[in-house]
């Protein structure tokens, strides 16, 4: 919330939102942003969408790519994310960000902290020379 308090717009929280689960807070956001731009206004009417319909996951990742293009790679993740791709979140963060430690919070939030998907994102940060991922001690 301390990065929409700063400039008001709900384009700086996107992603940390929909990661928590807060996509409801987020479309009230927007609609009071709804008349700032087009953009705004164009993120109000996607957000409401029924992201468990194939048709708006496709167009969530459609986004999330046109995103990348636009360099503007945290709100591609949160696009990822609302596709349910969570797994090309995750890589995205490694390969294209080099943040493991965002790949593993997003891999806790996403999945829990007993999956073996999390177990994964260890194993691959301590063979990396990761130090802090040595000392957390979950990899199983």
């Amino acid at each position: 919330m301390t990065q929409f308090r700063e400039k008001k717009d709900p384009f700086d929280c996107l992603f940390w939102y929909i990661l928590a689960g807060k996509r409801n807070l987020l479309i009230t956001l927007f609609k009071a942003q709804k008349f700032s731009s087009k953009e705004h206004d164009a993120m109000h009417t996607f957000l409401q969408r029924d992201f468990e319909d194939p048709k708006n996951k496709s167009a969530a990742l459609k986004n999330a790519y046109a995103l990348i293009d636009k360099k503007r790679y945290i709100h591609a993740m949160a696009f990822f994310l609302l596709a349910d791709k969570k797994e090309e979140c995750i890589r995205f963060a490694i390969d294209r960000l080099g943040d493991i430690n965002l790949a593993f919070l997003i891999n806790l939030v996403s999945y829990g902290p007993n999956s073996k998907e999390l177990n994964q994102v260890n194993k691959y940060m301590i063979e990396n020379g990761d130090v802090w991922a040595q000392h957390i001690g979950w990899v199983k």
